[in-house]
């Protein structure tokens, strides 16, 4: 098993991040429909609320992979992704 060693702020953890699903190969399925993609961003308009350090993690993640922001939300929260 393999276990993250993150440093820096929540950006730099996030692109940290990134890369090893870039190194893995991991890919995202990012054909959502209306209802998940609604979903994802109030989900995301929420954690701004509250630890909105997340949000920069993600922001991180999805920098670095080359994937929607938006979308990647809507991915992370409908399969449970995100570790909140």
């Amino acid at each position: 098993m393999y276990h993250l060693r993150l440093k820096g702020n929540h950006y730099e953890m996030g692109v940290k991040r990134g890369k090893i699903f870039n190194k893995c190969g991991m890919t995202f399925p990012l054909n959502l429909d209306n209802f998940q993609k609604r979903y994802g961003h109030e989900s995301e308009k929420q954690l701004q609320k509250f630890p909105p350090e997340v949000c920069e993690e993600i922001q991180g993640v999805t920098d670095t992979i080359k994937v929607d922001y938006q979308e990647f939300f809507g991915v992370a929260f409908m399969y449970g992704m995100l570790y909140v």
